[in-house]
């Protein structure tokens, strides 16, 4: 098993968010900081996986099953998800500039009504 199937393994297994230190805590015996990181980024390019942040800032990541965006709580980090609803103009932009949008994200941060009270 090669150290980006292991990483993988460990994302898909975790069937929520998962931070790198969390990937780095499971691996540290088998790889170094720098392999982890250089794998994820492997799967994020291949878009096997996708790239959030915590409250904290602390980039986690989880499976590429559907595309959609997110509000995010700046108080406890809770996220709902929302759809894409700017597809049709990253078509037209792609088409207009010639070029291949390989990933993308957007995040609109929020007070949630739990962290109001």
């Amino acid at each position: 098993m090669t150290n980006k199937d292991k990483i993988l393994e460990i994302i898909s297994n975790k069937h929520c968010w998962i931070t790198t230190t969390q990937i780095f805590e499971i691996l540290s015996t088998q790889m170094d900081k720098t392999t982890v990181y250089r794998n994820i980024e492997k799967l994020l390019k291949a878009c096997e996986i996708i790239e959030d942040f915590d409250k904290n800032w602390e980039k986690r990541y989880s499976l590429h099953k559907h595309h959609h965006h997110h509000f995010s709580c700046n108080d406890c980090g809770k996220k709902i998800n929302i759809w894409c609803f700017f597809s049709d103009e990253l078509k037209q932009l792609e088409k207009r500039e010639n070029i291949t949008i390989q990933n993308h994200s957007f995040l609109l941060n929020w007070i949630c009504d739990d962290c109001k009270k």
